[in-house]
């Protein structure tokens, strides 16, 4: 957590299955999105993570992170996936 807190991220996502892992990752912060994302593969498709398996902690925008919390927030586009 030391290396996100050195990170200039606006907020820090995590892919995870939130049932199983939303005790130990509360307690460095994350919080369950409630929402998914999407992103970009090579091709220029478009993917959709399930809602369930995000998780998300505050970054350098706490703004951005209430908001991604809202349940009036539309899903979030994290972009190109590169991995």
């Amino acid at each position: 957590m030391q290396l996100l807190k050195e990170s200039s991220a606006d907020i820090i996502l995590l892919e995870t299955n939130v049932e199983k892992g939303a005790k130990i990752y509360g307690q460095v912060r994350f919080v369950p999105m409630n929402k998914s994302y999407s992103y970009s593969d090579i091709n220029g498709q478009i993917h959709h993570a399930q809602a369930k398996d995000v998780m998300i902690a505050p970054g350098t925008n706490p703004h951005l992170f209430k908001e991604l919390l809202s349940p009036k927030s539309p899903e979030l586009y994290v972009g190109d996936g590169g991995w």
